[in-house]
């Protein structure tokens, strides 16, 4: 008797557990969620059959302290997503911004051994709005189909990816990279009316692209002049206040490979006043092509300056380059692989006012400009054993139209590394941050 009592209350106590157990899982994040217009925001989205609708429900579904997976298993637009759009003048969200997550997301259509854009037609229809992402964000294997006349994605100091296999389609004539309002515009860093109370400007942002087309780059900021959040400008107008300089102390880093077509990569700000960045390093390889390098994306604009400029350049091409007044306050370098044209590294510079533009007041020849040149070439010296390129001293005529030329007055030279011929323009030490 007293057995079969002790079997009875442990089978009641496991039958009472069961519910607890069940709600527990239901309401528990997932790391993968699928997604489609035909899905159904009351799903839980654990499959194909059971696919959310909306981007929201897929985020709010994933635990984004792990790395997570967006399973687009059919047809799904995208348009303005978290980019928490701030109504100025009533001081109010009219879209409401996303969280900071500290894990990943990866959006694909192919998963699991199931290709869903064969199966299914899956694939992302953009549409006009900005998205915005608040974590480290791939996209891979999948078809983007561009039917607005821009798409824009603000990176926001994070790591941002479009991956080998993605293939664009576009279908709005209006969206042809030319500017930032009519390209597959990505931002690596922040508008000031959009997300103003997340900015984080410390942070460093990574952009890699190794497929797609019709982009505009913009390493950092664009249109900061929200004086309701702290160190701010005005919109360039000849009137109103200049405020005290936005610092953006985080660096971004830029890769361009594959056969990837930038139409203009801007190295600084896309627009704004007294807006002093970080150090920017780009890396182009393949057969990766960038119409235009520069320092702002429109004329203008007034005290915009980065801390260092480094360019890769391993392959690929870059057509023409202007710093459009962007000042380099450290050191300009341009790393040109073994293979480059000559002759396309001196359109470079010529298709510039004052090629890498280093010092504004034309002052290279203090103490401490030769200072750091004499560094640079006991640095570049000692590796000039597996190299037979020598180095030379530049003077003000230019020699040759490669990497080792004198352009405004800065000396440039030949880094004699085994695979890279560097130049380097010297400036200014940069200055601790």
């Amino acid at each position: 008797m007293k057995r079969l009592l002790a079997c009875s209350i442990a089978l009641l106590m496991i039958f009472m557990m069961i519910p607890l157990s069940v709600a527990a899982e239901d309401g528990a994040k997932q790391t993968v969620v699928f997604l489609k217009d035909a899905g159904a925001d009351t799903n839980d989205g654990t499959s194909a059959d059971k696919a959310v609708q909306t981007w929201d429900k897929a985020y709010d579904l994933l635990d984004l302290s792990k790395d997570c997976t967006i399973v687009v298993c059919g047809p799904t637009k995208l348009g303005a997503f978290r980019s928490g759009y701030y109504d100025n003048a009533n001081k109010v969200f009219i879209l409401e911004p996303g969280t900071e997550y500290t894990g990943s997301v990866t959006i694909t259509s192919v998963y699991d051994g199931v290709d869903y854009a064969t199966t299914a037609g899956a694939k992302i229809s953009t549409e006009d709005g900005v998205t915005s992402f608040y974590g480290t964000t791939v996209i891979d294997k999948i078809s983007i189909e561009h039917t607005g006349k821009a798409f824009k994605i603000f990176v926001q100091g994070h790591e941002f990816t479009i991956g080998k296999d993605v293939k664009m389609t576009f279908t709005n004539a209006q969206l042809t990279g030319a500017s930032f309002t009519s390209a597959v515009a990505i931002l690596g860093g922040f508008q000031s009316n959009f997300n103003p109370e997340g900015h984080d400007h410390t942070r460093d942002t990574h952009i890699n692209l190794l497929s797609g087309e019709r982009y505009f780059v913009v390493a950092f900021n664009r249109v900061y002049n929200n004086t309701k959040y702290g160190n701010s400008h005005c919109d360039g107008s000849t009137t109103g206040t200049l405020f005290n300089p936005l610092i953006h102390t985080g660096d971004t880093y830029i890769n361009i490979e594959g056969d990837t077509k930038v139409n203009t990569l801007v190295y600084a700000n896309e627009r704004g006043n007294n807006v002093q960045a970080g150090d920017v390093v780009i890396t182009v390889k393949d057969n990766a092509e960038i119409g235009s390098l520069c320092g702002q994306g429109t004329t203008g604009w007034t005290a915009v300056s980065v801390s260092s400029l480094t360019v890769n350049w391993q392959g690929g091409v870059i057509k023409s380059a202007d710093a459009r007044g962007v000042i380099v306050t450290g050191d300009t370098v341009l790393n040109c692989a073994e293979g480059i044209d000559e002759a396309a590294i001196k359109t470079i510079k010529e298709n510039m006012n004052s090629p890498f533009y280093v010092d504004p007041e034309g002052d290279t020849n203090d103490d401490e400009d030769q200072e750091t040149t004499s560094d640079k070439k006991d640095t570049t010296t000692d590796k000039k054993d597996t190299d037979t390129t020598k180095l030379e001293e530049t003077t003000d005529e230019v020699k040759g139209g490669g990497c080792g030329s004198v352009v405004g007055g800065s000396a440039l030279m030949i880094a004699g590394a085994v695979s890279l011929v560097g130049a380097v323009i010297t400036g200014k030490k940069k200055k601790d941050n």
